[in-house]
């Protein structure tokens, strides 16, 4: 029998706070690249698509992105919310300023986004402020040790739901990721860091311990193709 990898709390270059502006910047447009690849910003947002067509459009509806990087999700989302002729308040939270920097000129005069900087462990928004909230790529950053309680504030700021997506550990996902980091990206900070993700990552079966964990007792931990995971608070078709 394989072995699965062992989970590593190596920390990732993005975390370590003293990139300098060029490498960021292009480490977010890479993660952008990422966002548009199979599994990533449009399987999120066909996860929503029932919940924001049913929508009610005399009601605005908002949404926190928690880590947003480069807001490429939020973007991608409130162009899907003015193609519905949705009304919505998308809010982007980091905690690094240096990246709503960035962000902020990618946002552009996008109305009805909002950058917010504060702490995914220590949400700035009081109970139900949002009906969704959104988490991609971030939960792998999280020490595993506050996982859960990461979830549980997720969970306590929406009134609708959670939806977490992020990668899959194991030896297949490795393997494809360290591949397609060296054969699509030149930039040492993405070469580093993709792999390290995987490793850094949840399992299935994590994911699901976790769920119990937290309490989500209503919540599902499911594979999406070809390389995440997606982490529910409550049934969303």
């Amino acid at each position: 029998m394989i072995r699965p990898l062992a989970r590593s709390k190596e920390e990732e270059l993005l975390d370590r706070g003293d990139l300098d502006l060029s490498d960021l910047s292009e480490n977010l447009r890479d993660l952008a690249r990422v966002g548009r690849w199979p599994g990533g910003n449009r399987m999120i947002l066909a996860r929503l698509m029932t919940r924001l067509a049913a929508w009610p459009r005399e009601r605005e509806i908002r949404i926190l992105d928690v880590g947003a990087g480069g807001c490429d999700l939020s973007l991608a989302l409130r162009g899907l919310c003015e193609r519905l002729s949705l009304r919505s308040r998308i809010v982007c939270l980091d905690r690094a300023q240096r990246i709503l920097d960035v962000a902020r000129v990618r946002v552009g005069d996008h109305s009805g986004i909002d950058l917010v900087r504060g702490d995914a462990l220590v949400l700035p928004f009081l109970p139900g402020t949002f009906d969704f909230v959104l988490c991609s790529l971030v939960l792998h950053h999280i020490p595993p040790e506050q996982g859960a309680d990461f979830l549980r504030g997720l969970g306590a700021v929406a009134r609708e739901g959670v939806l977490v997506s992020d990668l899959r550990r194991g030896r297949w996902e490795y393997f494809w990721i360290y591949l397609l980091s060296r054969a699509f990206f030149s930039g040492r900070v993405t070469r580093n860091d993709a792999p390290l993700s995987v490793l850094r990552s949840l399992t299935l079966a994590e994911a699901r311990s976790l769920l119990v964990e937290v309490g989500w007792n209503r919540g599902r931990a499911e594979k999406c193709f070809p390389l995440r995971l997606f982490l529910l608070d409550r049934p969303m078709p």
